[in-house]
């Protein structure tokens, strides 16, 4: 790799395990077998046959992201668990797609898509999945020394159980999107995303009388930060996708815009970038080896052959045609069988 290092490299989760990776008669067993050490797992025994389940712990400084995907299922956290792991942080929890009704000590609450959950690892519960297709969500762990730094933004104290606020949906809208997005950023990316994170917590947290003027000017940067990218996203590929163009739909000046993305010398040079990164992903994807390396750029946005193989050259130290010639690089989750790394990383977040 040319010009490059290793801040350009995509991060990679803690720990992650799939149930697509064991036959259908050991699904249920290996992941209950997995989450042990954490939780109990239950489900019915005529739902074990098709029992699917995957989740990945990504680290963004000193908070930890979730993403995780399961059918019908019971995850039970005793008291006694709780206070014997001595895990300590907060969590946000937010649903992609599906159902669950969760039980705490002193309250009960369901969540449905795009809603949000606020709880912590101190507290024993009962989570259950209860869309018959299964769900999908993601939780943003806190570190304790995540909350300094939430009370110099003017944050109040963490709060529990489910709450539907502006600032909580924005919250839960920038998680999804991060969760969505991180295998395709780079590591540099990960300082960016965890001050627009705690930028949002901080949000959420504020008491009504508390100092908002203290907050304002970032509250205000990471919601033009978290617009832009969400119409960028929507729009990466189209010919029509500017840097004016995101101006004139976010409503965020130019000079401010260029400031948001200071640290990749622009939303154009950010633009190119994404589309770079996914057409290096179709490149590799075996389900699009009979698509040309001509159609595969077109569809991601470059039309000009000369133009692309310098940049992609400048970006990857190699052609495209090169990337086309090598092995597939299909992605899959590392192997894995028990959660415990997982929780002396955050025993060590806990320190930190």
């Amino acid at each position: 790799m040319l010009e490059s290092d290793r801040s350009d490299l995509s991060p990679q989760p803690i720990w992650a395990l799939s149930t697509d990776n064991f036959d259908p008669v050991d699904r249920f067993d290996a992941w209950h077998m997995a989450l042990s050490s954490f939780n109990d797992v239950w489900v019915s025994p005529e739902s074990r046959r098709d029992f699917r389940a995957a989740t990945s712990y990504w680290p963004i400084g000193q908070l930890t992201l979730v993403q995780s995907f399961a059918t019908p299922v019971r995850l039970n956290r005793s008291y006694a668990q709780a206070a014997r792991d001595q895990l300590e942080g907060e969590v946000v929890v937010v649903f992609a797609t599906g159902e669950n009704r969760t039980e705490l000590e002193d309250c009960h609450y369901s969540l449905a898509a795009d809603e949000v959950a606020f709880g912590n690892h101190r507290n024993g519960y009962v989570f259950n999945v209860t869309s018959l297709e299964g769900a999908r969500w993601n939780e943003l762990i806190c570190s304790p020394a995540v909350r300094d730094r939430l009370s110099e933004l003017g944050s109040g104290g963490p709060r529990s159980g489910s709450e539907q606020t502006p600032q909580s949906h924005l919250l839960g809208q920038f998680i999804c999107s991060v969760a969505q997005r991180l295998p395709k950023l780079m590591i540099r990316d990960i300082p960016l995303i965890e001050q627009a994170a705690l930028c949002l917590l901080a949000a959420t947290y504020r008491e009504p009388t508390s100092g908002p003027a203290r907050l304002s000017e970032v509250a205000r940067q990471t919601v033009d930060r978290t617009q832009a990218l969400a119409f960028i996203e929507r729009e990466l590929f189209s010919a029509r996708l500017t840097a004016d163009r995101v101006c004139d739909v976010t409503g965020i000046s130019r000079s401010s815009l260029y400031r948001l993305f200071e640290t990749y010398n622009g939303v154009a040079n950010y633009i190119r970038m994404r589309r770079l990164d996914a057409l290096r992903s179709d490149l590799v994807d075996p389900c699009r080896r009979r698509q040309s390396v001509a159609q595969l750029a077109e569809a991601r946005g470059f039309h000009n052959p000369s133009t692309l193989n310098r940049a992609f050259r400048r970006r990857f130290g190699c052609t495209p045609g090169e990337v086309r010639t090598g092995p597939a690089q299909p992605f899959a989750f590392p192997d894995a069988s028990r959660i415990d790394c997982v929780m002396e990383y955050l025993r060590t977040q806990r320190r930190a």
